[in-house]
């Protein structure tokens, strides 16, 4: 990843942690948003894991290797609507 990418998030979100086991080896999945009682939250949190899961399966079957990725970081943000894809890893 590019140095001149840099992103910093600052509030008060609630950690979803989850394993996976990919081609033998355990990726760490880590969800970051708001912590609410509503029980559709963890509705979309779940939904977003799968996808995500079957996100990286997909890719590391499409190119044959591993992702090089020790742990994914992935965060919610209540309001943000991205209008055009990013160029970057992050957010």
């Amino acid at each position: 990843m590019s140095s001149f990418t840099f992103g910093l998030i600052l509030t008060q979100l609630e950690k979803y942690h989850f394993e996976t086991d990919l081609q033998g080896s355990i990726t760490p999945i880590n969800f970051w948003a708001t912590k609410t009682d509503k029980p559709e939250s963890e509705i979309v949190i779940k939904e977003t894991y799968n996808k995500t899961i079957r996100i990286m399966e997909f890719l590391q079957n499409y190119f044959s290797a591993k992702l090089p990725l020790s742990k994914v970081d992935l965060v919610g943000v209540p309001t943000f609507s991205p209008m055009r894809p990013a160029d970057n890893w992050g957010f």
